[in-house]
């Protein structure tokens, strides 16, 4: 069975690259990956749209002479990635192969534009694939009303392995650490997070808070904890590999009140593989896997008192948190490690490449 991952370009060090990346070393099946998408300097409209008219070429070109059985698209539910991607997915589904679609997170302001008339012919590209595999039930039950009905397979985002080999021998010294790992924007709730930690240190002085990401609101975030005097806070920026597994395995507990349209975020699978509970609202694909009281604590509130009363809980109950923190650790290496994730994929694209 050959089957072409279509993948983001390497340097690209979001969600759905580092996916494919921690992917690769575990397919059996014959993988080939193309690239995708914009390059480092490639901004403007006209770069955007050379470079989607070199990856159709290219794909078209891959397709005719590479004999696959199923072609996996990647595709981030969004405006400009769900419209380029289209025109892939229509070359991938002329070729004869069978097309595997993976949506990735869920933006729900896009949804009228998905549905809407101008939109006909981009939304039947992804309705033409032979599966949908989404994050969340949710997700899928939206998909299956707007009238899709083909296979559909509800998948996971992925812990690499490699990240768990890379953890500090013995379990290294540290004060009770809240960590935030994430992208530094607004509706990832980064001040939510500072504010619910300083409202615990008022009784806990000690507690600290890693602020571990890049993004447009890191400088606004760095200026709210020096306005306040916050202490014990640090911002290491954007960690990978040995330094991210260092941060884990130096942290008590994950924070993320989040109020962006999540799939399922990696950086909570990844806490839960390393041991720590989670703390975080209900959104897309996480309910789906997290239970509130057994794997953490999730809210619908978006107040920092909320999540400061849960943060409060298990920083003053050891036995609670290691509870969680173990439960967690089992689950996300049954389910959600690259290998395991890799495997589920093979047995689908085998069910796909044996339907006539």
């Amino acid at each position: 069975m050959r089957v072409l991952l279509n993948a983001p370009a390497p340097e690209n060090h979001g969600g759905v690259a580092n996916y494919c990346k921690a992917l690769l070393p575990h397919f059996r099946a014959d993988v080939e990956v193309m690239h995708r998408g914009s390059r480092a300097g490639e901004t403007g409209v006209a770069a955007r749209a050379k470079r989607l008219a070199q990856d159709t070429a290219r794909l078209v070109q891959t397709l005719k002479h590479g004999r696959f059985d199923v072609v996996h698209q990647n595709t981030s539910f969004y405006g400009p990635g769900i419209a380029r991607d289209a025109i892939l997915a229509n070359r991938a589904k002329a070729s004869g192969a069978k097309l595997f679609i993976r949506l990735h997170g869920w933006d729900h302001a896009f949804e009228p534009t998905f549905n809407s008339r101008r939109f006909a012919w981009i939304k039947q590209q992804y309705f033409n694939a032979d599966a949908i595999a989404v994050d969340a039930d949710e997700y899928e039950q939206k998909i299956r009303a707007w009238g899709y009905t083909g296979r559909m397979f509800r998948e996971t985002t992925v812990v690499d392995d490699e990240l768990l080999g890379q953890r500090p021998e013995g379990e290294p010294s540290h004060p009770l650490t809240v960590l935030f790992l994430a992208r530094l924007a607004e509706d990832k709730g980064v001040i939510e997070a500072l504010e619910a930690t300083r409202l615990v240190q008022e009784k806990h002085p000690d507690l600290h808070i890693v602020v571990a990401g890049e993004g447009p609101v890191k400088a606004r975030a760095e200026a709210w904890v020096a306005e306040r005097g916050m202490p014990n806070v640090s911002f290491p920026g954007y960690v990978r590999d040995a330094d991210k597994a260092a941060v884990f395995a130096s942290s008590d507990l994950y924070l993320l009140p989040t109020l962006h349209g999540e799939g399922l975020p990696t950086s909570i699978l990844e806490a839960m593989a390393f041991g720590l509970p989670i703390i975080t609202r209900p959104m897309g694909g996480i309910p789906d896997h997290l239970r509130d009281g057994e794997n953490g604590f999730l809210t619908e509130r978006t107040d920092p008192e909320t999540f400061a009363g849960f943060v409060t809980r298990l920083v003053e109950d050891d036995t609670l948190r290691k509870a969680q923190g173990e439960r967690n650790q089992t689950v996300a290496r049954e389910r959600y490690l690259a290998s395991t994730v890799a495997a589920r994929l093979e047995s689908a694209y085998a069910t796909l490449a044996e339907t006539n």
